[in-house]
Parts: structure tokens; C-alpha cells; sequence
């Protein structure tokens, strides 16, 4: 799978794929007789140690091997794609754009492409439930990783889309390319002591192509982050759940203890402000918070997180100033700035539309700091005064008004800015790479996908309402445009 886009930072090598069959073998499927040929071939049901490697040797002469001379209609020599004693795949996109337009107007493709997904699942489900050695259901679990990825190959050849090597997530063929659960070596990569949620691994192996998972179980977690957060999730459930009563507010990396301090919302000015139907905005000044209704000639940042990265605050609205600080340093951009950063700049190809948006490489700069933003930790009512009923009650009503408006607010806002705990400690780019490295424009994409913002519906909202979305890290935001 050495045709595949892999990060540059990965902690993990490249996988190596054994070839099992003579290097000097030739595998011929001429057209119509496929599916008969390799069919007898295959008997995962009655997998035993002694005829493991027979299959495993089928599997990839037929499956791999014979799709390539069937699809291609002419013999495959495995040296041509081999190096030594594995697999080398680097000709593979050469292949198949010599042969594209006959693979487009293959007509059964997408059925066999869908036999050889039943095959796999077959052959993986009989691994399982097998006694043979856990190290050779290693070795099947490569082989069949290897043939999704080319199933994945030619699905793209056949809709036209040349990037071959690029990790797309698109859902509508996960019958034989997503690697599945059962996918040992994508599994080991991605383990709960790194800081990986089982729901979102679960998530990555049934509902990503092969390439996408392959190249997301290689992406390294931020250092710093805390990894036990997610040790009580399921496979089916993300369980990280924010303990109220023992919150901690997270400060910044930069920040001195001894310098910082809790900053209050003017709660009684942003009553009003609510009271009247506007939105309040902050502003800090001078190490204190100015509060103003949000109009239309004012340009504001509303910033969207989840609480378990230390931005939020149960008992009252107030955020540590180290924090503030660092959101007083986010470049001011208008509207009419965003605007003028054009995705089709950008590896805009590369990668799946999501939030109806694509990625956009630009360095987004502004010698302007922030001024005016929206966060829900000190814009959304609440109070720890629990003596004073009637002014409680007041806090409370205005809470349910400022939360019923909240598509209204993120909306109308110029930009809206993801703070994410781990995202923040990546940079954008390498120290070598230059700007628009599409490699790590990519890294970026796929962090973000992973990232435990990504885990939760409101989220979602929030980036579905924003004109112009960016991304914070370490050296700067991306911008979706």
C-alpha cells in the first residue's frame, strides 16, 4: 500500500505486505469467468493450521492479483508488483490510468466489487471464530486490508476521480472497502492508552474506506492530552461525561499561575442585553470583560468547544484570563476578508465535503487582534447565588432565551473558531514543508476529524451555521471556506 498518502509525523512505519505467491507467477482472469475461477478457491469456513497459508496464498492470488488481470483484462506478472518479498504498489495508479476509460465502462465492476466485500467479510468473520495462531490472523487481516484499498482504487477509476492515493471517508461503498471491526492491525495502532475513544475507532473501521482508516490509525495523539478520559467509552457509545462538581479549568500552555485569575461576565449587563433580544458579546480590556449587543455593523468571533478541554465553567460565567488572553490574540477578520480566501486554492480534491465546506490552506494573518466574540462559558447566563430567588429565576429565564438563539448567534457571527485541546498543539504545517503542503493540510483535516470536538452533535450545529469556519492550532487557524 506504499501508493498511499501517509503522514509525515507517524509513530508507526508503513505497513509491509507479504506476497505469499511465486514471484514469478502469472495470474491470467480473463473477462467473464472471474468470480468462477477464484470461488472454489477460497474455503475460510474449514480454515485450519494446516491449510492457513493455502488460503491466505489463494486469497491473495485471486482477490488481489486476479481483480488487477480481470479488471485490466490482460495477465498480471506478481513480480511487476512486488519488491523482494512484499508487495509494492507505487505502479498501481500508473495502471489504472492507462486503463481508465475501459475500467468506467466495465459493467459488472461494482457487482464483483461487491462480491469480493462478502468474501473478505467472510474470510475475517472465520478468522475470528478459528483457533489458528493470532499472528497469522495478523498476516490475513494485511492481505485484506491490501485488497480493500484496491477494491477502493477501482471504485474511484470507475467515477473518474483521480487521487488515488488519497484517504477519502465517502460511505456509499463501505460494504468492501471500510476494513471493519475485526481489522487487528488498524486496531493496534490506535489504542485507549494513546487517547483513543473506542466509539470513535469503532466509527473510523466500519465507516471509513481502508486508505482513510489506514492512514487515521497512523496519526499520533497530542502529547499533554489526558488519555484516560475515554477509558469507560464503548464501541458504541463515546461516555466521556463532565463531572460538574469536580470541573477544572484548563489554563493556557504559556500561562504563569501567579499571573492569573478568574474574569467575570458583567452578568447584570448581559441580562439586559438579553432581555432586549440581542446576543451579548465580550471584549476583554485591561485584564476585564466590556459587554455590547451584537448589531450589524459589528464583526464578531463566536467560538465553539467542548467542555472536556477546560474551556467551560459550571457554577458561574467566568474564564481564566490566561484563556482570555489567548483568545484576545486570534487574528480580527472581517466577512469581506474570509471572503476573499478562494478553497479551490487549496487541495480543495483532496478531500470530502463536509459541513457543505472544503478545506482551504490559506495562512490566515492579521495584525489586528481580536476584539468582540461569543463563547457560551460567559455569554449563557448562570449564577451560583442560590439565596436570592427572584434574581435565580431571572438568570435562568435568560438562559433558555440565550440557548434558543444560538443558531441566530453563530449565524450572524463573521467567523466561528474550533478550540480544541489537542488540535491547538499541532501546527498547521512542518518546519520543513512549505506553505501549502497538501500533506499537511491533510494531517490537519484527518486530526480534526478525530478530535473530541468532532464528538458531539451540537458541535456539528455550531460549524453547520458558520459562514466561514477555522480551525485553531498551535501556528495559526485553517480556514473553512
Amino acid at each position: 500500500m506504499d501508493h498511499l498518502q501517509y503522514p509525515k509525523d507517524s509513530l508507526y512505519p508503513q505497513i509491509k505486505l507479504k506476497r505469499y505467491i511465486a514471484l514469478a507467477e502469472t495470474v491470467d482472469c480473463t473477462y467473464g469467468t472471474y468470480t468462477e475461477r477464484w470461488a472454489p478457491c477460497l474455503t475460510p469456513t474449514s480454515l485450519t493450521p494446516q491449510n492457513a497459508i493455502g488460503t491466505l496464498r489463494n486469497v491473495q492470488r485471486w482477490l488481489y492479483f486476479g481483480l488487477i488481470s480481470w479488471a485490466m483484462e490482460h495477465p498480471v506478472v506478481v513480480e511487476e508488483l512486488s519488491c523482494g518479498r512484499y508487495l509494492h504498489s507505487e505502479r498501481l495508479p500508473e495502471l489504472l490510468q492507462s486503463k481508465q476509460e475501459y475500467v468506467q465502462a466495465l459493467e459488472p465492476l461494482d457487482s464483483v466489487l461487491q462480491l469480493v466485500g462478502l468474501e473478505l467479510r467472510r474470510l475475517t468473520v472465520a478468522i475470528s471464530r478459528s483457533s489458528i495462531h493470532y499472528r497469522f490472523c495478523e498476516k490475513v487481516h494485511c492481505v485484506v486490508l491490501s485488497i480493500r484499498v484496491l477494491a477502493h482504487s477501482f471504485w474511484l477509476t470507475r467515477r473518474n476521480c483521480p487521487e488515488y492515493a488519497t484517504p477519502t471517508i465517502r460511505r456509499d461503498h463501505k460494504d468492501f472497502s471500510a476494513p471493519g471491526n475485526e481489522c487487528i492491525i488498524l486496531r493496534q495502532r490506535m489504542r485507549i492508552d494513546d487517547g483513543w475513544c473506542r466509539a470513535m475507532v469503532s466509527q473510523i473501521l466500519t465507516n471509513y474506506t481502508a486508505s482513510a482508516a489506514y492512514y487515521h490509525s497512523s496519526i499520533p495523539r497530542a502529547r499533554g492530552v489526558n488519555t484516560q478520559l475515554h477509558l469507560d467509552c464503548s464501541e458504541s457509545e463515546c461516555r466521556l461525561i463532565v463531572d460538574e462538581d469536580d470541573y477544572q479549568q484548563s489554563h493556557s500552555d504559556s500561562c504563569r499561575a501567579s499571573d492569573c485569575r478568574m474574569v467575570e461576565t458583567p452578568l447584570n449587563e448581559a441580562l439586559d442585553i438579553i432581555e432586549q433580544g440581542g446576543i451579548p458579546l465580550m471584549k476583554l480590556v485591561d485584564g476585564t470583560l466590556e459587554v455590547r449587543n451584537a448589531n450589524f455593523s459589528v464583526d464578531y468571533t463566536a467560538i465553539t468547544h467542548v467542555w472536556s478541554g477546560g474551556l467551560g465553567n459550571p457554577k458561574r460565567n467566568a474564564m481564566c484570563l490566561c484563556q482570555l488572553k489567548n483568545i484576545a490574540n486570534f487574528p480580527r477578520l472581517s466577512g469581506q476578508e474570509l471572503a476573499l480566501h478562494d478553497p479551490s486554492l487549496g487541495p480543495g480534491s483532496f478531500f470530502p465535503s463536509i459541513w457543505g465546506t472544503l478545506m482551504d490552506p490559506s495562512r490566515l494573518q492579521s495584525d489586528r487582534p481580536l476584539e468582540w466574540f461569543w463563547i457560551n462559558t460567559l455569554c449563557i447566563p448562570r449564577t451560583a447565588n442560590k439565596t436570592d430567588r427572584e434574581y435565580t429565576d431571572r438568570v435562568w429565564d435568560r438562559r433558555q432565551d440565550s440557548i434558543n438563539r444560538k443558531t441566530q448567534t453563530y449565524a450572524s457571527a463573521s467567523s466561528v473558531i474550533v478550540l480544541d485541546t489537542e488540535l491547538q498543539k499541532f501546527y498547521r504545517k512542518t518546519a520543513e514543508a512549505s506553505v501549502n503542503d497538501d500533506r499537511d493540510i491533510l494531517a490537519a483535516f484527518a486530526r480534526t476529524l478525530c478530535s473530541g470536538w468532532m464528538t458531539r452533535c451540537w458541535t456539528y450545529q455550531e460549524a453547520a451555521m458558520a459562514s466561514h469556519l477555522l480551525v485553531q492550532h498551535r501556528d495559526g487557524p485553517l480556514l473553512s471556506a
